[in-house]
């Protein structure tokens, strides 16, 4: 595309003059510059709504043994109860969780990995997990997922 001469010097004019601001800008204001440009870290939930009859309900994330899908609906379950949750998928509700706390364990599962007593290996390749609640919940660990877990937690 042909451009006018003088154009061209208006851009180099304007090149010229940014690049001898930035160059007197410290270090200390660049760093301060860039940190300010990164996303907010996001927060995670610490209250999860649950609704019980007409009752609202927030249930505490850290009281949270594990999570499941079934028949498209997604359930939580803590030592006291079990309740749906207004989530479609377990996928929609693990990005609202603290992914250092929670992880998917099998396609239908989520666990609290601070509620993980025991890993049982299985002689398909599979694990179960064994959570640390008084009826000791056996839930299952995909030899997938049981590849991520044993990178993150080194076993």
């Amino acid at each position: 595309k042909p451009v006018s001469r003088e154009r061209l010097e208006q851009a180099i004019e304007k090149v010229r003059t940014s690049m001898s601001t930035t160059a007197h800008e410290s270090l200390g204001d660049k760093l301060t510059a860039l940190l300010s440009s990164l996303p907010a870290r996001p927060r995670h939930l610490s209250k999860i709504p649950v609704r019980r009859r007409k009752h609202l309900l927030l249930i505490d994330v850290k009281d949270v043994l594990y999570s499941y899908v079934k028949d498209g609906l997604v359930f939580i379950v803590t030592s006291e109860a079990q309740d749906m949750v207004a989530y479609r998928t377990l996928d929609e509700f693990a990005s609202e969780l603290d992914p250092d706390v929670f992880h998917r364990v099998h396609r239908s599962y989520l666990a609290n990995v601070n509620h993980i007593r025991e890993i049982i290996p299985l002689a398909s390749g599979n694990y179960e997990l064994v959570l640390a609640d008084a009826a000791a919940t056996h839930i299952p660990l995909s030899r997938q997922h049981a590849k991520e877990l044993r990178r993150i937690y080194k076993w």
